[in-house]
């Protein structure tokens, strides 16, 4: 609602400070800006305090590594995100046994490379044998 511009010499009244205070608080609440929507995120320049509606938060699969595997494998996996971050994104990436098998069960992750774009990494299996897993992705960061 908006107030009409008191005039010169105008009084003022209970009624005028009221409609002020309400529209205000009106305001305020449409606005939606209190601490709870705001987060702290690290990024390359630095831990920052950001509003919540400029976070962004994807989340990925990579298609499953399945095949034999000897003691020490290494294999490359990569996640392309569907639109950029403005900086690179804080990520993690986790194995999911998709068999049952021990060299599924021994598999581990380690990301080599993040960009605004893309995250890159190697999984690492400890036994041989037949594995099938795949790469679950997660990925923090500021909006574009």
């Amino acid at each position: 609602m908006k107030l009409p511009n008191p005039q010169r010499g105008q009084p003022f009244d209970v009624s005028l400070i009221s409609s002020i205070i309400t529209s205000i608080n009106d305001l305020w609440d449409s606005l939606v800006i209190n601490a709870s929507n705001y987060a702290s995120i690290w990024t390359i320049e630095g831990k920052k305090s950001i509003r919540s509606s400029e976070i962004k938060i994807v989340t990925g699969r990579t298609e499953n590594i399945n095949g034999k595997i000897t003691d020490g494998e290494i294999k490359t996996f990569s996640y392309t995100f569907d639109s950029p971050f403005l900086l690179p994104p804080v990520v993690t990436a986790t194995t999911e046994a998709v068999s049952d098998a021990s060299p599924s069960k021994s598999a581990y992750t380690v990301i080599t490379s993040v960009s605004v774009s893309k995250v890159e990494g190697i999984v690492r299996f400890e036994t041989k044998g037949e594995a099938s897993i795949a790469v679950n992705i997660i990925a923090v960061g500021v909006s574009v």
